[in-house]
Order: C-alpha cells, then structure tokens, then sequence
C-alpha cells in the first residue's frame, strides 16, 4: 500500500509533487542476499515502473544497510514524501553518491537550491543535477548534465528519458525520438517516457499513435498529470470537447 502523505500547501505547486526515477541502483551497495529479497522492486524500478516498484518493496522489511535504506527512501520519495526521505538521509552517510543525487533531486523539486554547487561524480547525482539546472532554467547545461549521466551508464533507463526530454523542449524531435527509443528500450514501462512519446507523435501530427501512447502512460502511472495533460489535447484536436476536457480537469 502506497503511504498517504500529508502536504503543506506551499509544497502543492511543486513540479506537480513529481520526483523521477534518480537512482542507478548498480551504484548502490547490496549484497546478493538483498538483490534476491528485493529482486521485484529492483526489476519494477528498472523497468521504468517507480510505483510498483515501491509496493513490490517488502512488507515491514528493515532495511539492512545504508544503501538499502537509501534505495527505500527512494521510492518514498516517488510519491512526495519528501520529509521522510529527507529525515532518512539526515540519519545516514550522506557522503555515498545516491544520498548525495536525492537531496540534489529534491532542492531541485522544492526549489531550495542549494547554496553549494553540487560536483556530480556519478550518474545517479547528473541525471539529478540536471533537475537542479532546470529549475535555475539552465536547460542547455540541464541537457549536458543528462548526457554525462548516460555517458557514465549507458543502460539507464531513466537518464535516457531526460535526455530525450530536454532533447523535446530545445524543439529536436529526431534527437528526442531517438533517445527516448533508448529509454523504452531499457524501462519500457517508464510512465513518463510514453507520455513524452505521445507528445513526439502528437507533435509529428499522429495523433491516433500519440493517444495510444498516452493511455498507456495513465494506465502505468494514473497520477502523472502529463498522461492526462496529452490525452486531453488530443483529443481536443478530434473534436472530441467533452473527453478532452474531462482529461484536462484530471491532469
């Protein structure tokens, strides 16, 4: 069951309360004991898929070492728990390279930006780095940041997609399509991914193709407002009124 999180209303208007996936879990420490135990959260996770990922996590498991610990608040954070996770990481080493890219993520997010420039090593801290730019509205750098992030691993999923969408907000369609063929390929079940694949088709004017894609965003993901945002449009523009603003008031 996912945690209900109690919001400030100063925190409503936050990207939509939207953290991405962050982590590159190879960078974190587990043990092949713990890989085995929580071998369906792990593979959710790569896949794309950050909520079943999370209700796949077990069952008031105590998580065995930092890095595991680390992995769980990760998850928390997927759906807003920014307070949890920040109270997580207070209790931790906060030096280790995933600590470091989640309270990067949420500065980002919470547009509490740091007062010290984050030096990202890895590429769980540039993919989130490149949050960090964008809410300084650097996106030429946040673009930079996403590549170096699949520069150090070329199969994360997540990194893929940013790249692909940044790729889409500087008007490259071939360079987005391209990077988000990555993304799919590495976590097909991304939310966020098909959604933007419905915005490249939508854009590419095919718009049956961008209506299946984003239905298939909102049957991953039914909180991502942008699956909603998508369909919405789309179906806007074939003159279907009453279902595209049922879709908009959703997202």
């Amino acid at each position: 069951k996912e945690p209900v999180i109690n919001l400030r209303a100063s925190n409503v208007v936050q990207w939509w309360l939207y953290y991405p996936g962050t982590i590159a879990t190879n960078e974190l420490a587990l043990d092949a004991t713990q890989r085995q135990v929580l071998g369906p959260s792990l593979q959710a996770y790569a896949a794309g898929d950050l909520r079943a990922a999370l209700r796949a996590y077990p069952t008031n498991r105590k998580p065995a070492n930092d890095s595991e610990h680390i992995y769980r608040a990760a998850l928390r954070l997927v759906v807003g728990d920014t307070l949890g996770t920040r109270q997580t990481l207070g209790q931790l080493n906060r030096t280790s390279s995933p600590a470091r890219a989640l309270e990067i993520m949420i500065a980002a997010v919470t547009f509490q930006l740091p007062q010290t420039e984050p030096q990202p090593e890895t590429a769980s801290e540039w993919l989130a780095y490149s949050y960090l730019l964008q809410a300084r509205h650097d996106l030429t750098n946040a673009l930079n940041a996403a590549q170096n992030a699949v520069a150090f691993a070329p199969t994360f999923g997540y990194a893929h997609e940013r790249v692909a969408e940044l790729q889409f907000g500087h008007g490259r369609i071939k360079e987005a399509d391209a990077a988000l063929a990555k993304a799919l390929e590495f976590s097909p079940r991304n939310a966020q991914a098909r959604a933007l694949q419905g915005f490249i088709r939508a854009a590419e004017n095919h718009i049956e193709e961008a209506l299946s894609e984003f239905g298939k965003a909102i049957e991953l993901d039914p909180t991502l407002a942008n699956g909603w945002l998508g369909r919405g449009l789309c179906r806007m523009r074939t003159n279907d009124v009453s279902g595209g603003l049922t879709d908009l008031a959703t997202a």
